[in-house]
């Protein structure tokens, strides 16, 4: 069996396009968290070992507190969810568009819009369930770590 990893197939420009950028975004959305979060969790493992040392003055624990609670990094930290969630609905959409590109013959048209129907519905179910995750995060966990 011969398999054509060619997008050149017929299928209108349009659809090859909506793939070329889906799938883009989906790993552009991906690195970066990716590369942000690692940074974040190496800020953290050194924030706590300070936090830890006899050298460190006493309050530093509440510093830290202090800083995971501050304005600016919570905006952050929620760009990076929805960065995170955005990633997974432009990955799914970019299964549906190949599978529209791939399968644009009328011979398994109708085959194509199946499994385009599949990764839609794979994409919206993983972003209701990340949104949920998040939101009992936010709820029973963010909020509830404030100081009174």
């Amino acid at each position: 069996m011969d398999f054509d990893y060619s997008l050149d197939n017929g299928a209108p420009g349009y659809l090859q396009v909506a793939f070329a950028v889906s799938i883009s975004l989906s790993i552009a959305l991906n690195l970066y968290v990716a590369v942000c979060c690692t940074m974040l969790q190496q800020n953290g493992k050194v924030a706590r070992s300070l936090a830890i040392s006899s050298g460190t003055a006493g309050d530093f624990d509440a510093v830290i507190k202090g800083w995971y609670q501050e304005e600016g990094f919570a905006r952050f930290r929620t760009r990076l969810v929805w960065m995170f969630t955005l990633s997974f609905l432009f990955f799914g959409a970019s299964l549906a568009f190949y599978v529209l590109v791939k399968m644009h013959a009328k011979e398994v048209r109708v085959g194509g819009w199946v499994c385009c129907g599949i990764f839609g519905c794979f994409a919206a179910k993983m972003l209701a369930s990340i949104l949920w995750l998040n939101k009992m995060f936010l709820e029973e966990i963010l909020r509830k770590s404030k100081p009174a």
